[in-house]
């Protein structure tokens, strides 16, 4: 689960210019890079050494390691091997964070607890596929993002870079001695997954009373000179009159309303949804989303799949052209009812 605070540390404070930029041009239908609102950014995952893997979509970029370690099992779970995620934000992933410390610390934790959840939670992991020796011994598997470069919409690409690197993993064989054993890397096998989940993004945008609300903060506006509080104008945007646009870049993240979250397994069915604050979605908008959530994990699927028959090329580069028209007949029906 995703806590409450879901908002990019990067959005608190946004730029005068920027946020009425965004906002008039959401106003007409279009984004700043152009895309529509069920339009996601075109993905490009590349394949590193074994348990690797880099994933961008565009200016953000996230990569992830996995590793394995032999550990004592957890007192309530003698039988089952662990799995946890650790997030960690480069410095340099985006220069905004400077003195925002304590609040990108909380952003990192909510990615770390939500893709820990998916596996955790949904048993996509077979934990018990991890113990070696019941009440001794058991594979501990340890997830490491790294963030390189923040723009928005980093649990997708967070979740596709986890995916890919779990099954590109191998785990050495354990070979046994009596009551000894020992671990052997020469020889290897996949972790025991039965699916991975992939998270898709999206953000409500309030309309409402836009112009009124902008007069109203134009002279506290022009008395802070460039920037702006967003929790306090958030304040202003919460009503029924609602756009839903699906991977939001950092900016869109700065003037959105609320953020839902869908996570959806390979096998093609839904791991958890999450929602936090927003306007109050109509189950025909809802559904639209989850619709289209569906369809657009089916692509970044098929691509981890073809790159998995190609894992002996190492460095291999495949990149994921959205499909500007995915869903965007059945997600636009939904968003018109809101």
């Amino acid at each position: 689960m995703i806590p409450q605070n879901h908002k990019n540390p990067l959005s608190n404070i946004i730029s005068k210019n920027n946020f009425n930029t965004i906002f008039e041009g959401i106003k007409q239908g279009l984004r700043l890079d152009g895309r529509l609102a069920t339009q996601s950014r075109n993905i490009s995952i590349k394949v590193l050494e074994s348990g690797h893997s880099m994933v961008s979509n565009g200016k953000g970029m996230v990569m992830c390691g996995i590793t394995a370690s032999v550990a004592p099992p957890l007192t309530t779970r003698k039988n089952e091997g662990t799995f946890h995620v650790d997030v960690v934000f480069s410095p340099c992933a985006n220069p905004e964070l400077s003195g925002h410390l304590s609040t990108k610390s909380l952003s990192v934790s909510n990615i770390s607890s939500a893709l820990e959840a998916a596996i955790n939670d949904s048993s996509a992991l077979q934990l018990e596929g991890l113990c070696i020796a019941e009440n001794s011994h058991v594979w501990h598997i340890q997830a490491t993002i790294t963030i390189l470069a923040d723009d928005g919409g980093i649990l997708t690409i967070s979740s596709i870079s986890l995916a890919h690197a779990l099954q590109n993993f191998r785990l050495p064989s354990v070979k046994f001695v009596g009551s000894t054993f020992s671990i052997d890397p020469d020889f290897t096998s996949p972790l025991p997954l039965q699916y991975i989940p992939i998270a898709i993004q999206y953000i409500f945008v309030s309309l409402a009373d836009l112009e009124e609300s902008i007069n109203k903060f134009s002279q506290k506006l022009e008395e802070s000179g460039d920037l702006i509080d967003h929790n306090e104008l958030l304040q202003n945007f919460l009503d029924e009159n609602t756009l839903i646009f699906i991977d939001p870049t950092s900016q869109e993240e700065g003037i959105s309303s609320g953020l839902m979250t869908v996570f959806v397994t390979s096998n093609g069915e839904i791991c958890s949804v999450s929602k936090y604050s927003g306007a109050a979605l109509r189950t025909e908008s809802f559904m639209s989303l989850i619709k289209h959530s569906l369809s657009q994990t089916n692509s970044y699927f098929s691509v981890i799949g073809q790159l998995e028959s190609l894992q002996s090329l190492v460095a291999k580069e495949v990149s994921l052209v959205s499909k500007s028209t995915l869903g965007s007949d059945s997600l636009a029906a939904g968003i018109e009812q809101l």
